[in-house]
């Protein structure tokens, strides 16, 4: 693919770097001088110094905000024809899979990054504190408070911009989604703990174009014992993680469309009988279309499932 037909181009950042260095090497400059001329609050009045010292670096707040939301905008999409292929995948594997797509596409998703979240709160405490601890433990180095301030604010300052350029959407990000697999493990111990679950996973499709790669379509999925190739239990994913149904797919014949079967869950307390139920439902599908064999009959056994009763009322 030609570089004009990658998916996403990015116009020249080099001059908002070089304002984001001027502005910080500027409020580090101002730190010092805010420290050296307080220097007798930050000793007789810790309190009012801790007032002084938060407002001097939240001034610094709205520049590199603006500037992170400005770098994060000079990226163009241009919607390719994405190759997709539907996979499953475990959580582990796909925990692999999300750090690698979150570590390539940092700049094109937008996500609240607790890492870089607690790195800002982290400086912005040690900015704070650093005057007050040698004002009162090495008042003989009270000198070097204001140096102590002033370098403070530079990892403030890039954690906070590495921290909001993460967090901005842009019309890109739509492209590159999110997917915060800790919000699904509940779900999926709920699915694996399903009596005749032999299995349980995520099922998406990864799409491809130009080298770049985007998840589509992500849903729970658990394969049911001795007939994991035929029969899986699927659980759509809406916006925020929520579940509106609770679908089950057979397959007959190979090539053949998967006949489906679908229940309702109100909430997640209702999910365990819920799934127990299409479980059971699936089984029945299974002997009524293929007749019993040794595997599937230990199975149902140990489930304690009927098969004499028809199941054409679940299809």
């Amino acid at each position: 693919m030609a570089l004009s037909d990658e998916p996403v181009r990015y116009k020249s950042t080099s001059l908002h770097y070089l304002l984001l260095f001027v502005i910080l090497l500027f409020w580090m400059f101002l730190g010092f001088n805010v420290v050296q001329y307080s220097i007798i609050t930050v000793t007789r009045s810790p309190i009012s110094w801790m007032y002084i010292g938060s407002l001097t670096l939240l001034g610094l707040a709205p520049s590199v905000a603006l500037i992170a939301w400005r770098v994060k905008q000079r990226s163009i999409f241009t919607e390719p024809d994405w190759n997709f292929k539907r996979r499953e995948v475990g959580v582990t594997e796909f925990k692999i899979m999300q750090r690698e797509y979150h570590r390539a596409y940092s700049h094109l998703i937008a996500r609240l990054d607790p890492v870089y979240l607690l790195l800002v709160l982290v400086s912005f405490s040690l900015a704070i504190s650093s005057p007050l601890v040698v004002a009162l433990l090495v008042p003989g180095a009270l000198i070097y408070a204001p140096l102590l301030f002033g370098f403070a604010v530079l990892p403030f300052g890039v954690t906070l911009f590495v921290f909001i350029l993460r967090l901005v959407p842009t019309d890109t990000t739509m492209h590159f989604p999110h997917i915060n697999v800790k919000s699904l493990g509940r779900l999926l111990a709920v699915l694996w703990e399903t009596p005749g679950v032999s299995w349980a996973g995520l099922s998406l499709e990864i799409g491809e174009a130009g080298g770049y790669f985007t998840f589509r379509d992500i849903s729970l999925i658990g394969r049911l014992d001795a007939i994991e190739s035929v029969a899986c239990i699927i659980l759509p994913l809406q916006s925020g993680g929520a579940i509106h149904t609770v679908r089950g797919e057979f397959l007959a014949e190979s090539n053949a469309t998967p006949m489906t079967l679908e229940a309702t869950a109100a909430d997640l307390s209702s999910l365990p009988e819920i799934l127990g139920q299409m479980v059971i439902r699936l089984y029945r599908l299974y002997v009524d279309a293929k007749g019993h064999d040794p595997f599937v009959d230990e199975v149902l056994e140990e489930l304690n499932i009927a098969t004499d009763e028809s199941s054409s009322d679940d299809q």
